[in-house]
């Protein structure tokens, strides 16, 4: 078992004055990257992407949006490592789909996959999937030193670990603890929230 971290980036401070009051209801990371990796083990990450109205790429957890200046020189800090997978998701809603602007997001988001995909040959990028549907928009290349791991994400299928992630994150640790004992002799990716409280 490997540890991944899921939502990786939320522990960015949200671009809305508004929304940083209530932005510990959406946050699943309080660490950043390189914090997971070095000191948590973590070799999975979760990037769920958008696209501002300046056409610039932001973090994106449903309506909350995150402000990302160094982009790219995380995904330069993986390469360096060599042995990082990057789930790379469009975090757009149903409702996004119905704006105007919508078809220049999904061409950002393509465009964006592409270049990452060219220049950073030693991270293992999956996804390139819209959230709400799972429709497949960018297809990245098969990389020879992929882990071919699964991803088991408790978060997407045990109601009580998201309502202790929202509500009483200060019992993530139990667990956590609990998942990481469940799988520790599976050949997985451990999705975890909250990846520093093991």
């Amino acid at each position: 078992m490997l540890i991944g971290s899921n939502n990786s980036l939320t522990y960015l401070k949200p671009s809305n004055i508004c929304l940083r009051i209530k932005s510990w209801l959406v946050k699943c990371q309080e660490v950043d990257y390189e914090e997971q990796y070095t000191f948590w083990g973590v070799r999975y990450f979760d990037f769920r992407l958008y696209v501002n109205k300046h056409n610039h790429i932001i973090v994106k957890n449903d309506t909350h949006e995150y402000t990302i200046f160094s982009f790219y020189q995380i995904l330069d800090y993986f390469d360096k490592r060599g042995d990082v997978v990057v789930n790379v998701t469009l975090d757009a809603s149903f409702n996004d789909c119905m704006k105007d602007s919508y078809q220049g997001v999904e061409k950002k988001f393509k465009e964006i996959c592409h270049i990452i995909d060219l220049i950073h040959h030693h991270v293992e990028f999956r996804g390139g999937t819209r959230k709400f549907d799972g429709k497949v928009l960018y297809k990245f290349k098969e990389r020879t030193n992929s882990y071919n791991l699964e991803a088991i994400c408790p978060d997407e299928w045990s109601p009580m670990y998201r309502f202790v992630t929202k509500w009483m994150p200060f019992l993530v640790r139990r667990f956590n603890r609990k998942y990481m004992d469940q799988f520790k002799d599976k050949h997985v990716f451990l999705v975890l929230n909250y990846v520093n409280r093991q």
